[in-house]
């Protein structure tokens, strides 16, 4: 049994026993919390058709399938968590209402307290998911029901909040995101029913602390993950409207971290609208991220940079770069962190070009490996992470130092960067120089490795450093599955074609090229065959420089 099962089997003990749900009175309804995000109608009509899907798994709806042994700690969470409720309104119709209101009934009775075999299902975080998306879901699951049903569904949220507001309160190793959706739900808890203002008070609380220390001043999460901001987002969103429609008025709190957010989600999407892929971020759907940004009035300028999250954007024409300077994050939210100082995305209009690997939802071992640093588009030494990723999926031996700076260059712009990750085992420096034109057609870079003098003081007045040992350099360009690649000019170049037909050439100076073998993840964790562009190179003195270039073809 691990750290939190046994953290709340002592709490139930000492409340008295886990909850029986469907004895509980109903409580009276008062106000109904509302959940304006769309869900996607083609996942509302094969839960109708008894299959859900999460990621690349797939559960048949038949027996017991809320104590399923054979699917991921993931697709658990997101099956208990409710979430897909939204699918089936979207869908529409009696046949989802009744499916909706069979599936929740179907997890009452099966549910009526915590075992050994339901652990997820009452996880702090999934709770607050669950009671919330049930209040905002209730117009729709529950029309034309019985009053029977009726009073069996609200006391289950009911009983649900009441454990929920147990646990925290008595402590709970929950952070990040997790522990701001276990707040949520008490908050949702509290606005719907009469009495129990004591549950919206105590989530308030949580949530106004929580929110200064993981929303940074420039509007990215603690985690640097683009998705657990564009998570709290929602989730801020979601708590203001709840206040407003049981007129408490909105948190100053909350409306402040929104205004931060905002800019830092916009910095993120590419010109398709959808996210970049760094620390476990997904691309997310165009219609999700549209819908949560509708909710702001006005235009929000992109900045260029997050400093305090460590990323720079440099936009020209049509094109985006986005590249991370950051450091990693601090524990505990360093769990799921990935090994990509300097690495970089690039796209242009609509079409991504260069991207990171991804990760995976459903699959430790796909996400563990997608952490690594050759998933993604830097260099690497020697086939080393440039800082340590532990078996316990923390971050141990970090980056000592990165640094970045940009500055306008003749024709465009230079973002100049620099880290340390490898300095303690080779002495050496990586400083990349990224340049993208300011009509987005010309994206150049230089990789350059230098001697550090704090490494080796008694060659510090030598103009160049000579390698003690031969360091194996590859230098990694993940392509979208979409981009076709061929080698030319007896394989010192590359021709790119976009799925629009667009052409683009790559090509460098030092090093060997090679093609190879891929995979791109970065959409629901769907595994995508695709390729990468490598440059090798064995240096014997540094400074090495390696550059290279992607420019856009003429006429295209």
């Amino acid at each position: 049994m691990n750290s939190f099962s046994k953290t709340i089997d002592k709490i139930s003990s000492l409340v008295g026993g886990w909850p029986q749900i469907v004895r509980a009175a109903p409580p009276i309804l008062k106000t109904m919390p509302t959940n304006p995000w769309p869900g996607y109608s083609a996942h509302g009509r094969w839960l109708c058709q008894g299959a859900f899907s999460f990621a690349d798994e797939s559960l048949p709806l038949l027996g017991n399938y809320w104590s399923h042994e054979e699917i991921s700690d993931s697709c658990a969470a997101a099956l208990h968590g409710f979430e897909w409720l939204r699918d089936l309104k979207s869908y529409g119709g009696e046949v989802a209402r009744r499916q909706a209101r069979e599936m929740i009934h179907h997890w009452i009775d099966h549910h009526p307290g915590r075992t050994a075999t339901t652990h997820t299902a009452w996880e702090p975080n999934i709770i607050g998911r669950r009671i919330s998306v049930w209040l905002a879901m209730f117009e729709f699951t529950h029309a034309g029901a019985d009053e029977d049903l009726r009073a069996m569904f609200l006391a289950s949220v009911n009983q649900q909040a009441k454990f929920l507001a147990r646990i925290l309160k008595n402590g709970t190793e929950l952070k990040s995101i997790d522990l701001m959706q276990a707040a949520k739900g008490l908050c949702f808890a509290g606005v719907a029913f009469e009495e129990r203002g004591h549950w919206l008070g105590q989530g308030l609380r949580i949530l106004e602390s929580e929110i200064p220390h993981q929303i940074l001043s420039d509007g990215t999460h603690i985690s640097r993950s683009p998705e657990a901001g564009f998570h709290a987002l929602k989730l801020c969103l979601e708590v203001n409207a709840a206040l407003a429609q049981g007129k408490y008025g909105r948190s100053e709190i909350l409306q402040h971290a929104i205004d931060r957010l905002i800019p830092a989600i916009r910095f993120f999407r590419h010109g398709d609208k959808k996210f970049c892929t760094f620390h476990q971020g997904d691309t997310l759907a165009e219609m999700e991220i549209d819908a949560v940004l509708s909710q702001v009035d006005g235009k929000i300028r992109i900045p260029r940079s997050l400093p305090h999250g460590g990323y720079e954007r440099a936009a020209g024409g049509r094109s985006a770069l986005i590249m991370d300077c950051g450091m990693p994050p601090q524990a505990p939210y360093d769990a799921g962190a990935h090994a990509s100082p300097l690495a970089f995305e690039f796209s242009h209009g609509r079409e991504r070009i260069f991207v990171n690997c991804g990760t995976h939802r459903g699959d430790k071992n796909w996400a563990e490996i997608l952490r690594c640093s050759a998933a993604h588009n830097l260099l690497t030494l020697d086939d080393r992470n440039v800082l340590e990723i532990r078996a316990d999926g923390r971050v141990g031996k970090r980056v000592g130092t990165i640094t970045a700076d940009r500055f306008d260059a003749q024709g465009g712009m230079i973002i100049d960067a620099s880290h340390n990750g490898y300095e303690s085992i080779t002495g050496l420096i990586h400083r990349r120089r990224l340049f993208l034109s300011h009509n987005g057609c010309d994206l150049r870079g230089e990789d350059t490795l230098e001697y550090s003098q704090a490494y080796d003081m008694k060659k510090e007045d030598s103009p160049t450093q000579i390698l003690e040992r031969q360091i194996n350099v590859a230098i990694r360009f993940h392509l979208h599955p979409r981009v076709l690649i061929s080698l030319i000019q007896q394989g010192r170049e590359c021709l790119l074609r976009t799925q629009t037909g667009q052409g683009w050439r790559f090509y460098h100076i030092g090093g060997e090229m090679r093609l190879e073998n891929s995979v791109y993840l970065g959409e629901g964790g769907e595994v995508r065959k695709t390729k990468q562009i490598v440059i090798y190179a064995h240096p014997e003195q540094t400074p090495a420089t390696i550059q290279w270039a992607l420019q856009k073809e003429s006429g295209r």
